[in-house]
This record gives structure tokens, sequence and C-alpha cells, in this order.
């Protein structure tokens, strides 16, 4: 997958890099350390999507930037109410 997504980002757009926080089918955490090492690298937004960790990962259920210590270091993270919290 690292290949794949270097070869992605090295178009040299602004571009945003999205990964989900929590993969639902199999409960797998992103790996957001790793994963921001590429958006330093290549200049790009990052978003995480939470709607499956919100309320579950974190301190207090604030997600996977909470989770994963990278406050400040992702520049979008959403969620909805929908999973969790509903």
């Amino acid at each position: 997958m690292r290949a794949h997504l270097a070869r992605k980002l090295r178009i040299g757009r602004a571009q945003v890099l999205i990964t989900d926080g929590v993969f639902s089918m199999d409960g797998d955490i992103a790996p957001a350390g790793k994963t921001l090492r590429h958006r330093g690298k290549y200049n790009c937004i990052m978003m995480i999507d939470d709607a499956h960790s919100s309320g579950v990962l974190g301190k207090n259920g604030r997600g996977t930037v909470d989770h994963a210590g990278v406050h400040g270091r992702v520049h979008i993270q959403v969620g909805t109410l929908t999973k969790r919290l509903a």
C-alpha cells in the first residue's frame, strides 16, 4: 500500500490524504503516525474519518487523533453521530 500511496501523492498538485480512523469490517485502527509521514513528505492535507472511532477511541471517546496523540498534525477530523453515539 505504501508504494501505491506514494505514487498517487507524487503528482504534485494540492491533495487531500483521507483515511478511516477505524476500518469497520475488521476493526483495524489506522496507523495515523505512519500516515502522517506521507502528509509531511508530500505536503498534502490530512483528513481522518472517525465515524467508527468517535465515542470509542481516545480520551473520553475523542477518536483516532486523540488515540494516536497526533493533535495539531491532522487538518480535518470528521465523524458522524450515527455510529457509536446514536
